[in-house]
């Protein structure tokens, strides 16, 4: 077991590890400027697809603070990737400059086309637009003419063929996968291998939990699609569970399991790396409070309303 002696020497493993806000937190460059001075190593920015999206129709985010569920239908609402490009050329150095890393989440549009990420891919390399780009392979409850468009990673042939479209748009370069909560072993081990197999640098897991439902405290739908996908709490044990089998499946590799889910308090951030995560991502609790970059450095420093990260090393040990 690794301990520390105080909570600087706790910062300073906290430093190295690749944590951060998650993809849908932000696509606004000033607030991603704010998360990477609040401390964040990573900012995600996006998803951002090829074409631009609206997204699906209504109020589609809603926060259970009794739970600390959530529940969202955005349906990846955004300009098209040739808008946000020359936004996120001069956004790098930037985010560089505050010891932070940009990623830009790119997902598929109305459909699932591999060419489009491959071209993405290549295109946010070649612009300098992104230190590592993270696909998304596992967005639930998009709503295309009136039809749920389906999940890539719970197709295996599709989901290999946009890997390999990822991985020839990077061309050596990191790049991260975003896959859906699958607690059933033999299906996961079969993502891990498929992204390992094809260079990727993370594998981030998991994404939102797809058809869920949530009431109000008035007993009306939380979201006006009615079904959507759930975040929060809930997720932890699942991710958890993912972290613990995940783990041995990455020995002797370079890819790295970022988990995805549930970090909302510092202990949060502690179980997902004690239960066998490289890193940790949050959206949810930046969701639900306006985005505000200071529950960043709750997170780590506990200064609001719980303790940190740092702390809990320091007392715990990893």
């Amino acid at each position: 077991m690794r301990t520390f002696k105080d909570e600087e020497e706790a910062l300073a493993f906290i430093d190295m590890l690749p944590w951060g806000t998650a993809a849908g937190t932000t696509k606004d460059p000033r607030m991603a400027v704010k998360y990477a001075q609040a401390g964040s190593k990573i900012v995600h920015f996006g998803s951002v697809t090829w074409s631009s999206r609206a997204g699906n129709p209504g109020d589609n985010f809603y926060y259970d603070p009794r739970t600390g569920n959530s529940i969202n239908a955005w349906g990846i609402p955004n300009r098209g990737i040739h808008a946000y490009l020359p936004e996120l050329v001069d956004l790098r150095p930037e985010i560089e400059s505050h010891g932070a890393q940009l990623w830009v989440s790119i997902s598929a549009g109305d459909t699932f086309v591999p060419e489009e990420y491959r071209e993405m891919t290549q295109m946010l390399f070649e612009y300098k637009a992104a230190h590592v780009v993270a696909a998304n392979k596992s967005c639930p409850n998009i709503e295309v003419g009136g039809k749920r468009k389906p999940v890539v990673c719970f197709d295996l042939d599709a989901y290999e063929r946009g890997v390999i479209a990822v991985s020839k748009g990077a061309d050596g370069k990191p790049f991260a996968i975003k896959i859906a909560p699958i607690t059933e072993f033999s299906i996961l081990s079969d993502l891990v291998s498929i992204a390992v197999n094809h260079g990727a640098s993370f594998i981030e897991g998991a994404n939102t939990v797809g058809n869920c439902y949530m009431e109000k405290p008035d007993g009306t739908p939380a979201i006006s699609m009615g079904r959507g996908g759930g975040a929060g709490k809930m997720l932890s044990p699942i991710v958890d569970g993912m972290s613990r089998m995940v783990k041995p499946m990455l020995e002797g590799t370079q890819t790295k399991f970022l988990a995805v889910g549930g970090v909302q308090e510092g202990f949060d951030a502690y179980l997902r790396l004690k239960n066998g995560a490289d890193g940790f991502e949050f959206n949810t609790i930046l969701s639900a409070f306006g985005g505000r970059p200071e529950i960043i450095t709750n997170l780590i420093m506990g200064e609001i309303h719980c303790r940190g990260l740092a702390e809990i090393l320091v007392e715990r040990g990893l």
